[in-house]
């Protein structure tokens, strides 16, 4: 019995479709799908790490799941954030299968971090065509090893003709004692503006098992500028806080003609 071209056509047309019918079938069953047939999506349980307020002495692990909900493996290639020295960041499997998940273990080293509050990203790179890049923003607050009260020193308007100082007041909070070791001002340093420091007598401490530092600035008559607007640090030996914790400070110098009576 012949076979006519449009018979044979037609077989060809099923045998091909059959083949591919089997591939597919196959790769579904493996994880794996051919090329063509959708793509890796990559998806975090959480889209904004908060972890609260952490020890000041040792380091705090987050795991997170990581999901590839896409049709073809999910790959990370690559994992960062801008501060090496505080995050460390490690995955369990750097290929993940169609609807297969993974750990993503978050370390932050709070002796790395040279503040209180603290806030960052993680990066995660990987083959999803759409979020070839996953930002996720990570927030923490170091346990503080002391408190400064206020947090910033605002004279409003003061006189020209007569120093005028405020004091703040540094409580230490943990059992490692505080001391200052200087106070910095960020330059250009204001002519007519000095500091004084040192630690209070046990007998005024409001409570009698935190010990408290004064931190008192002055503005003398010689004041080189009207308005005031800059930034000074509290220097400690604190290791992690090399760098100082940051107050700012404001005044608004009033010129001779806005004394009353200048008239």
């Amino acid at each position: 019995m012949k076979i006519g071209r449009s018979h044979t056509i037609l077989i060809v047309g099923l045998l091909v479709f059959l083949f591919a019918a089997g591939l597919v079938a196959r790769s579904r069953a493996t994880g794996l799908m051919l090329p063509g047939f959708g793509t890796p999506r990559i998806e975090v349980e959480t889209t904004h790490i908060d972890a609260g307020v952490i020890p000041n002495d040792e380091p705090t692990t987050i795991e997170l799941i990581v999901r590839n909900t896409g049709r073809r493996p999910l790959t990370i290639h690559s994992l960062s954030s801008p501060c090496r020295f505080c995050i460390d960041l490690s995955i369990d499997q750097s290929t993940i299968a169609r609807d297969g998940s993974a750990t993503l273990t978050v370390q932050i080293i709070p002796a790395a971090i040279p503040t209180f509050d603290y806030s960052t990203f993680i990066s995660i790179v990987s083959n999803d065509p759409k979020q070839g890049r996953l930002m996720l923003p990570l927030e923490c607050t170091v346990e503080p090893e002391f408190t400064v009260t206020p947090d910033k020193l605002d004279f409003g308007d003061i006189p020209p003709d007569r120093t005028t100082e405020k004091t703040l007041i540094l409580h230490q909070v943990g059992e490692v004692p505080v001391v200052i070791q200087r106070i910095h001002v960020n330059p250009p340093y204001p002519e007519g503006l000095d500091f004084q420091n040192g630690p209070i007598p046990q007998d005024e401490w409001r409570d009698p098992a935190v010990p408290e530092h004064y931190i008192t600035a002055r503005i003398h008559p010689d004041m080189a500028m009207e308005q005031l607007d800059t930034y000074f640090r509290i220097m400690t030996n604190i290791g992690r806080l090399q760098q100082g914790i940051p107050i700012r400070l404001t005044a608004n110098v009033r010129s001779p003609s806005e004394q009353p009576g200048s008239r």
